[in-house]
Formats: C-alpha cells, structure tokens, sequence
C-alpha cells in the first residue's frame, strides 16, 4: 500500500508539469501552422542562438565599412546617409561616442533628405577626434552595427629644395636650390625633395 500510495501521490504531482508541457507543444503547433516562417525563425533561434527576429524597419548606412575604420583628416567633414528599408520611421537618430579625449556620447537627429521617403542624413561638421556611431529607428534599435571614425593630425611639409640639373649650353654645374621664387634657364630638369614632419605613404 505504502508503494501504491507513494506512486500515486507522484503521479499527481507530475500531472500539471505534462499537463503545461501538452500546452505549451499545442502553442508551438498552432504558431507553425499559422505562421511557419516564424516557426522556422524561432527553431533557428533555438538551435543556433543568433539569429534575428524579423524587424518592420532595417535600418542600412550606405556607402560606408564596417570591418575597417573611416578614417578622416581632423577637420573634416564626414556625411553619413542611412536609408530605411520596409516601414519607415518617422524618427532616425544617431548615436556617437568619443573614443578618445573622454568618453562623450551624443544622439542627435537625422534629416530626411529631399525629395526621397527612405533616406535620411547627418554631417559631422570639422571633426575634431577620432569617435563612434551608431544608428537607430522604428523597431531597428539594438545601435547595430557601430563604425569607428579615425580622425588623424594631417602631416606638415618641413621643407622643399629643388635639385636643377641646367642643361649644357650653360656650362653651370648642377645646384640644389632652397625652393622659393626661383628662375632656372630654358631646359633645365627640376627635382623637387619634399620633407614632412611625419612618414606618408
């Protein structure tokens, strides 16, 4: 009796766990057959972990890299074009944050470009560090991808000589002349040596 008694007690103690269990496959089932795409996305999720849910709105910036920084001269502009892709949300914003000289971060608005529906545009404006951005709008809010901006100290020229190689009518010898205001006769061969306070390519 004790052993009828405790299987008993068991069995009505699993009841509402396989009664939840029977539900929950019911859900599953009429989610599948009413919508099989996102049954295949939430299986996909469940087997792989990373794939997206569907979104209303994409967000894409156009014309610049994600696996490699843009890189600018300090004191550039720098236009970023985002267009949207199925719904388009009213409100495009973007996100930057200093990664150098501190850590400030920003949202600013975008602006609908004219004449188009699905573009919208932001101009960083003499940009004075190297940063990061991101955009967002409608359900495209994760700030996915993120582009790092290089903002480099463009080099200076510390110096230019021109080497003059006369030609022989003039019996002059060859001269490397300090490049100012400079006249050299008809016929002669200039090569200009440039030095700048840092190496370029």
């Amino acid at each position: 009796r004790e052993g009828m008694l405790a299987t008993s007690t068991t069995s009505r103690r699993a009841w509402p766990f396989a009664a939840a269990g029977a539900g929950l496959l019911l859900v599953v089932l009429g989610v599948g057959f009413s919508s099989p795409n996102l049954a295949s996305i939430w299986l996909q999720r469940a087997l792989l972990g990373d794939v997206p849910w569907p979104r209303a709105t994409t967000l894409r910036v156009l014309d610049l890299a994600t696996d490699q920084p843009i890189v600018v001269t300090r004191g550039d502009d720098l236009t970023v074009v985002v267009e949207a892709i199925g719904k388009v949300p009213e409100d495009v914003r973007i996100h930057y944050r200093q990664t150098e000289g501190g850590r400030a971060e920003d949202t600013r608005r975008m602006y609908r470009l004219p004449e188009t529906e699905n573009r919208f545009q932001y101009e960083f404006r003499e940009i004075p560090r190297s940063f990061s951005f991101s955009v967002t709008g409608g359900d495209d809010d994760d700030e996915e991808p993120v582009f790092t901006v290089r903002a480099l100290v463009p080099p200076s020229v510390e110096s230019i000589s021109a080497r003059c190689v006369f030609p022989p009518y003039t019996g002059r010898a060859e001269e490397v002349i300090p490049v100012g205001d400079f006249e050299v006769p008809v016929g002669t061969r200039v090569n200009l040596s440039i030095s700048t306070n840092m190496p370029v390519r």
